[in-house]
């Protein structure tokens, strides 16, 4: 009985592997194309006069000079923008404390609108911790331009004989970060870090 029992295992146990290796199922394997995730860009550049260098001569105490700056999104993301004077150098000590300054954002009309966004001494534009900032425009577009307006004023009462021939020279900088997935706070935060 023995041998007719383990007989039968071992005739069911062929079955079964035979049975499992005839068994066929109708499948199929396919793949996608390249899946490509490119991170996007924030580039910005300077023009206009005051991006390459304004050289006016012969002002009189009581002059207003203007120069103009244009920030354009070169990148692939839109972005805000802040403008600041990254640097102040003079001929004679105390030149730079007798300039007024007017900053008039959008002479291009981007924003649709021009607005007044500074008028105080020139000193108070120094350093990135001073960059202009109006969390009322929307973000700058890619391939979109605007621009600020600088105009400063030389004090009339103020400039003595002793700043005959004086030169003052600024440099403008500005910073750029994206606006996408960033809250204003933390932007504000960038726009305004050296």
């Amino acid at each position: 009985m023995k041998k007719i029992l383990i007989s039968l295992m071992a005739i069911a146990l062929v079955i079964g592997l035979v049975g499992a290796g005839t068994a066929a199922w109708f499948s199929d394997t396919e793949t996608s194309g390249d899946n490509i995730f490119t991170a996007g860009t924030v580039e910005i550049s300077l023009t206009g006069d005051a991006a390459v260098g304004v050289v006016i001569e012969d002002i009189a105490p009581g002059d207003t000079v203007s120069a103009y700056l244009r920030v354009e999104n070169d990148g692939s993301l839109p972005l805000w923008f802040a403008g600041y004077i990254d640097s102040i150098s003079v001929s004679e000590p105390l030149f730079s404390t007798l300039w007024t300054a007017t900053v008039t954002t959008d002479p291009d009309d981007y924003y649709g609108y021009e607005v007044e966004i500074y008028s105080g001494p020139l000193a108070g534009l120094l350093g990135a911790a001073n960059a202009l900032i109006d969390d009322e425009y929307p973000p700058l577009p890619p391939g979109q331009y605007a621009g600020y307006t600088l105009e400063l004023t030389l004090d009339g009462p103020g400039t003595g004989n002793e700043y005959q021939g004086a030169s003052m020279t600024i440099v403008i900088g500005v910073n750029a970060v994206q606006s996408d997935n960033i809250g204003w706070d933390a932007a504000k935060a960038l726009l305004t870090t050296p």
